[in-house]
This record gives structure tokens, C-alpha cells and sequence, in this order.
């Protein structure tokens, strides 16, 4: 009797041992929607990977997929205003994407819930992070508020140097307040997407006030009429160095996106190919060039850039307004900012359309990948073309290459939206096993870029059970989706609800721009 009760007791003990956190029911139960936002992962002790190494990976991994989650949420939240994107296209469509700062692209996250666990038996790691979703917005508001105070001292100051007839000290000045308003709206953007207060009015009316100033000031010392694209570049490179100060970072341009979609245009790959080519002669910048396809991060790596100049295009009845911030690779701080607008007749010289052909088509479809979208699954997937995955763009003729790569084995199913509507099944169920875990995987196939051009979207879905199966044509010797966007999504996320068991789920999507020239 009293082995069997030792064994019992042993048992009672691993059981306390166990974190109530611990699978998605635990999760839920322990940080429940919507007033937490967690995030978990887990890894298998190797060879090459002993207890403490897994450890120490699932505490970043769940911190990053943590981040990713608020990202996303608040997206979601805050894409939801009506506006207009004409373009050289011309007409009028309904989008999802507000009029808000140029990209949110690091997530500072206040951590109320850390832990990791390693399960003894199974040899696995686990670790959660968890914020609260109104502690979180709090501490974002309070620091854009205490933010907001010295930008307006700092206004005060560079409108002193201007008035005092100081360009050379103007300039600079006010070029690091714009800096500092892109990154304060930043904060204030993810307060409202996490839980809006009282004070948001309040707090982006004094942004927008200090922002305004100092859009206004650039243009007043920008020292040259901006007619032409060539004019834009030139003035927009030179804010963004006095921005930087002494800072001459090695930077990657990507081709600029329309407003803050993830879509690009004819005219904003033009002008991502000035900017670069006026950053060296007005910044003394050093432009690098991706030497090596895959995600952006690692191609910045592998191409050696520090940094990353991202630019989106407004159209606006007097033209298109142009903003660039330059961010740092290595933590996402924002190390310059510059905005401007071209006139209507500059943009009409370049003969090229500031919006891809089907963008009321895109950013519908846009908006349905974000209902339900798979957050927060308990693995990681990555999907990338030739291009990398930072809003590529490829012109006609040029031969597209996909890319992916998960962190555990899994079934993988990749959909390519084409720009005419139809979704090609380019691989399903595609099982990734051990030895390919953490590899690269190629597509077998390859594409040649022809019309209709326009934005399209990579999707890629990776889960550890197979995915129920998805009605198809062939046409054009690939297999063609029968079910429309939202059932398709609907087959390719549900797995979590149908199976018992858990499942891990992971998704991951890279929008393309295909031009004619």
C-alpha cells in the first residue's frame, strides 16, 4: 500500500508542477479574450538544443508572437475609416485604411506575464507572455503624453531657430520633431487599437497640431520647388538626412506602398528607386541591395543595411503627399522622417498610376484575411518570394519564386490570389517532416509575371493535423480554388474547432504588386 501511495503522491506533485497556462483550453481560461492578449510557444530538447537553450528560445519566440498579436489586432481595430485612392487609374472605391502614421514597426510591449515550464517527461519547453489589453493602452497613452510635452518644447525651439532666420539649424530641428510625431502616433495608434480612452481626442488633436508645424516648416526650407518625381526625391532625401544628423546608415529602400496597405503601385516602385538613388548624393547614405531572397529581415542582414527607409503615397486633390521614415533594423527606432507633396501635373508626367489596377478588389480581400485570422497558434511560419516578402514588386516577364519555412512538423497549404480573382491551390498538405523542420522549402513551380497586373496575395497556412480538402478546376494547368475567399479561409482555419486534440496553426501572407513596366 504505501508504493502505490508514494507513486500517487509523485503524481499529485507533477500535476501541481503543471502550469494552469498550459494548452489552449488552460490559456483561455487563464488569460481570457478580450481583456488579455497572450501568446505561447514550445520546443523539444535536441541534440543541438539542451534545457536551457529551449528555454531561453520559447521565451523570445512567445514574446515576438506576442507582439505579432498585438500588430495584428490592432490593425484590425484601427483600418476603418473610408477614404479615396484615385490615382492615374481614376474612380472611386471604399478602403479599410485610415489616414494614420507610416508604420507601426516595432510592438514595445509591457509585460504583466512572463513564465516558461519544461515538462520533465516530455523533454519540452514552454513559455507564455500575456499583457492586459488596458494596461497596455494606458502605459502607451502615458507615455505619448509625457512624449507630447517636450515635442511642443522642441516646436517652440526650431520655430525660434526659423524666425531667428537660422536655417541651418531650422531645418534639422524641425525635421527630429516630425521624427518624434510619427513615433508618438505610433503609441496612440496602439492604445486606441488595444482599448480606446477618453483622452485619445484629446491627445492625437496635439499631435496633429505639433505635426502639422513641422510638415509645414519642411516645406518652407525644403530650398527647392517640387515640380517633378526627380524633385520630390531630391527634397525628401534631404529632409531625411538633416533628420539623422550625423547617422549615415546603410539603408534598403523598398518600393513605397499606397497609403497604409500593404499594396504598392507603378508609381511608388518609381519613386523607392529615387529615393535610393538620391539618398547616396544628398545624404551620403549608402544604399544596399538585398543579396539574398527571403524575408526582409534577413535580407537586410545577409545585404548588411542597418536600416530601412519605408515611404507610403497619399492622393490628395492638390497631388499625392509623400511620407518616409527611416528605421533602425536593429530595434525599429525611427531615426528620420520626412513627408511632401508632389503636384497632380508632376505626377501625371510620370505617366504612372499611383494605385495597383484592382485596389478596391485587394483591399477587400485584405480585410477578409483579417476576420479570424490565426494568431497566437503555438508555431511559426514564414513565407517569401525572389523578392523577400516587404511588399514586392515584379514587373512583366520577370519569373516569381515562393518560398517557405516552418518551425515544427506540419502540413502546409499555400493559395495564391491572382489579380483577376481567381485563387490557385499551389500546394496542399504538403508535409513538412523532422528533417526539413527550420529548412527552406521551395515551390516546384514557377511564374512567369504577365497581365493583368495588379495586387495579389501570397497565402500561406501551415497546421500540425491535414487540412480538410478544398474543392478545385484546373485551368491553365493549375488547380483553381471553386469556393470563394471567406469559405476557403473558413476550411483552412477551422481545425482548432473541429479536432479534440490541439492542433498548432500558423499563417502567413506576402501581398505582390505586378506591374507592365
Amino acid at each position: 500500500m504505501r508504493p502505490v501511495l508514494l507513486c500517487l503522491l509523485a503524481v499529485l506533485a507533477l500535476a501541481e508542477e503543471r502550469p494552469a497556462w498550459l494548452g489552449d483550453a488552460g490559456r483561455a481560461a487563464t488569460f481570457p479574450e478580450p481583456r488579455w492578449i497572450s501568446a505561447t510557444a514550445s520546443e523539444p530538447v535536441t541534440p543541438e538544443r539542451d534545457r536551457a537553450k529551449c528555454l531561453e528560445i520559447v521565451a523570445t519566440s512567445a514574446q515576438n508572437e506576442l507582439a505579432r498579436s498585438v500588430r495584428v489586432r490592432v490593425e484590425a481595430v484601427t483600418e476603418s475609416k473610408t477614404v479615396e485612392i484615385t490615382g492615374s487609374t481614376g474612380g472611386r472605391f471604399e478602403s479599410t485604411f485610415s489616414d494614420q502614421s507610416l508604420a507601426i514597426t516595432g510592438v514595445w510591449l509591457d509585460l504583466r506575464k512572463a513564465e516558461t515550464w519544461f515538462d520533465e517527461e516530455g523533454g519540452i519547453a514552454h513559455a507564455i507572455c500575456a499583457v492586459e489589453r488596458s494596461v497596455l493602452a494606458d502605459t502607451y497613452r502615458g507615455r505619448a503624453e509625457a512624449a507630447l510635452t517636450e515635442l511642443a518644447a522642441a516646436a517652440d525651439e526650431a520655430q525660434a531657430h526659423e524666425t531667428a532666420g537660422r536655417a541651418n539649424d531650422a531645418a534639422p530641428a524641425w525635421a527630429r520633431v516630425l521624427a518624434s510625431a510619427r513615433a508618438i502616433g505610433d503609441d496612440l495608434i496602439l492604445a486606441r487599437g488595444l482599448a480606446p480612452g477618453p483622452a485619445d481626442t484629446a491627445l492625437a488633436a496635439r499631435l496633429t497640431a505639433i505635426h502639422d508645424r513641422a510638415a509645414q516648416a519642411q516645406a518652407r526650407l525644403a530650398g527647392r520647388i517640387i515640380a517633378s518625381a526627380d524633385d520630390l526625391a531630391f527634397v525628401l532625401a534631404s529632409q531625411l538626412a538633416r533628420g539623422a544628423g550625423e547617422t549615415k546608415p546603410l539603408v534598403m529602400v523598398p518600393a513605397f506602398t499606397v497609403r497604409e496597405s500593404r499594396l504598392s503601385s507603378p508609381f511608388g516602385r518609381y519613386l523607392g528607386q529615387l529615393i535610393a538613388n538620391q539618398l547616396p548624393k544628398a545624404a551620403g547614405w549608402k544604399v544596399m541591395r538585398a543579396s539574398a531572397a527571403g524575408p526582409a529581415r534577413d535580407a537586410a542582414a545577409a545585404s548588411g543595411a542597418e536600416a530601412v527607409v519605408l515611404g507610403a503615397t497619399w492622393d490628395s486633390p492638390q497631388g499625392v503627399r509623400v511620407v518616409v521614415s527611416a528605421y533602425a533594423l536593429a530595434d525599429g527606432r525611427m531615426l528620420a522622417a520626412a513627408e511632401a507633396t508632389i503636384p497632380t501635373a508632376g505626377v501625371e508626367a510620370t505617366g504612372l498610376a499611383t494605385a495597383p489596377q484592382n485596389a478596391a478588389a485587394a483591399l477587400a480581400d485584405q480585410q477578409q484575411f483579417r476576420t479570424e485570422e490565426v494568431i497566437g497558434g503555438g508555431m511559426k511560419l514564414e513565407v517569401w518570394t525572389s523578392k523577400g516578402d516587404d511588399a514586392p514588386v515584379f514587373v512583366k516577364g520577370e519569373q516569381v519564386l515562393i518560398f517557405a519555412r516552418t518551425d515544427r512538423p506540419s502540413y502546409l497549404r499555400i493559395i495564391y490570389h491572382l489579380a483577376d480573382g481567381r485563387r490557385a491551390l499551389l500546394c496542399d498538405n504538403l508535409f513538412i517532416d523532422e528533417s526539413k523542420v527550420n529548412q527552406v522549402y521551395q515551390l516546384p513551380d514557377e511564374f512567369v509575371v504577365d497581365a493583368p497586373f495588379g495586387a495579389e496575395t501570397l497565402q500561406a497556412s501551415a497546421a500540425t493535423k491535414p487540412f480538410p480538402k478544398l474543392p478545385t478546376r484546373m485551368e491553365d494547368g493549375y488547380p483553381i480554388l471553386q469556393d470563394g475567399l471567406a469559405i476557403a479561409n473558413a476550411k483552412t482555419r477551422g481545425l482548432k474547432k473541429a479536432e479534440p486534440t490541439e492542433v498548432r496553426q500558423a499563417e502567413a501572407r506576402v501581398v505582390v504588386t505586378t506591374v507592365e513596366r
